[in-house]
């Protein structure tokens, strides 16, 4: 009987090379050291989470797991990277919502197509986004602010550039309420606070930020309470229960990486995640794990493209010079 097995899978291996390279991999991955490329610098929120997995990985895999911090173009530069990459596990990226759906909406020569070029292994978690109000306003709930908005026209309203999850949320609450909103872009978070605090913008709907505590902090964009903001009201609560908005981020492979290496990762980073106290550990920086099947990358995903699509046509947010 095994002479039959061993001929009928030489036979495959044979006829379909790649499963000779998966059976390969499976027995034999990993061998040499893993590098996880990071959009954003070092010390960043998001990298945080991901130098904590590589020191989990290199542990559990026996071989050495490094982060190396990929920067540009907003996560376009390490989706290409990854995108070329050889699919043995050995090059893999941490992406988000903006690389991977918004910002192939908004240029079509981004130079990936995500649904075929990448392999996806886990969703890590997100980042809320929060709807915050300067102190000086004087709302201290979403229907004060929205009473506030429609009597005073044109309520300046802060986000981190054309086309982030902070412009997109804001865009679809001020539809959603009814309101007209005069978006303000800024360049990081910090410069939007200083200016929330002092009266200068009136309002904001950046992801989840330490500092905005400070601040007058609305609801979260979540579908429940964020564990750090217990007293705090969602957007659903509040009675806008499309406006969720969250910047995740999730771990991707190359197209093609062997089944078994995807759930070999898969396995160990959910048991990572699930950990006792590991949660909360995270949810106090604003980073709020969530985990599960490699599937459900592709399907936050193309949820995500659905939603965000229209708005971003609606509102004529491209990168192509030629519908600008």
């Amino acid at each position: 009987m095994s002479r039959i097995l061993g001929f009928v899978l030489a036979a495959a291996c044979a006829t379909f090379p790649f499963l000779a390279g998966s059976l390969s991999y499976a027995q034999t991955w990993p061998q040499q050291p893993i590098t996880i490329l990071v959009q954003t610098p070092p010390g960043t929120l998001l990298d945080a989470p991901a130098r904590s997995l590589a020191r989990e990985l290199s542990e559990a895999l026996g071989q050495n797991v490094t982060i190396e911090n990929r920067v540009g173009g907003g996560g376009i530069v390490l989706l290409k990277a990854v995108a070329k990459a050889e699919p043995n596990g050995y090059l893999l990226g941490i992406t988000a919502i903006g690389p991977a759906v918004i910002r192939p909406i908004m240029e079509k020569a981004v130079g990936f197509d995500f649904d075929r070029d990448f392999t996806p292994i886990v969703m890590l978690g997100d980042i809320p986004n929060t709807l915050l109000a300067s102190p000086k306003l004087g709302v201290n709930s979403v229907q004060e602010f929205v009473a506030y908005a429609k009597a005073h026209p044109n309520v300046t309203m802060a986000h981190g550039g054309p086309g982030t999850i902070g412009h997109l949320a804001g865009i679809l609450f001020g539809q959603s309420a009814n309101i007209k909103l005069n978006f303000v872009g800024y360049r990081g978070s910090g410069p939007m606070i200083t200016d929330l605090l002092s009266g200068e913008i009136n309002s904001g709907f950046p992801p989840y930020n330490p500092a905005a505590t400070n601040t007058k902090i609305l609801a979260v964009a979540t579908e429940k309470r964020f564990d750090i903001l217990p007293d705090v009201p969602t957007m659903v609560e509040s009675g806008y229960p499309n406006v969720v908005a969250t910047t995740w981020t999730a771990l991707v492979g190359p197209a093609n990486l062997p089944p078994d290496i995807v759930g070999k990762l898969n396995k160990l980073i959910n048991a990572w995640l699930n950990r006792p106290g590991q949660r909360s550990q995270f949810s106090k920086m604003g980073f709020v794990l969530t985990g599960g099947e490699p599937s459900g990358v592709m399907r936050q995903v193309q949820d995500d493209r659905r939603k965000w699509t229209a708005i971003l046509h609606e509102h004529n947010i491209t990168l192509d010079p030629q519908n600008k």
